[in-house]
């Protein structure tokens, strides 16, 4: 079997389904991406699919271990290291950094499609 690699990419330009503000996830399927800019419904938007990201809206009373996996929990709108158990939580990447329980601060590997 042959294959030929047209692009090597670490974003997404997408026509936005909604409204998003910079650093906001786009989650649809397969793919995890976070708005590069702010984007309004039904324009065309860069969503970057794999980095290195710095978020603040880590759950506060997890503590983390670098390699960790994250998830995002939509419900309450914050990444955790929660899977979500019955529920789950769409999984985003891994952490690249310790972070001490009551932090929200937390660096975040995208790493595109899983």
């Amino acid at each position: 079997m042959s294959h030929i690699l047209t692009e090597q990419i670490d974003r997404l330009d997408i026509v936005a389904d909604k409204d998003y503000k910079k650093g906001d996830f786009f989650i649809k399927g397969e793919i995890v991406a976070v708005a590069g800019f702010d984007v309004a419904t039904d324009e065309l938007g860069t969503f970057y699919i794999k980095g290195l990201f710095l978020f603040d809206n880590v759950k506060s009373d997890d503590t983390v271990e670098i390699g960790d996996k994250a998830y995002w929990d939509s419900d309450n709108k914050v990444i955790t290291t929660d899977d979500g158990g019955d529920t789950p939580n769409t999984y985003i990447g891994y952490f690249a950094k310790a972070k001490a329980d009551g932090e929200t601060i937390g660096e975040i590997v995208l790493n595109g499609w899983f």
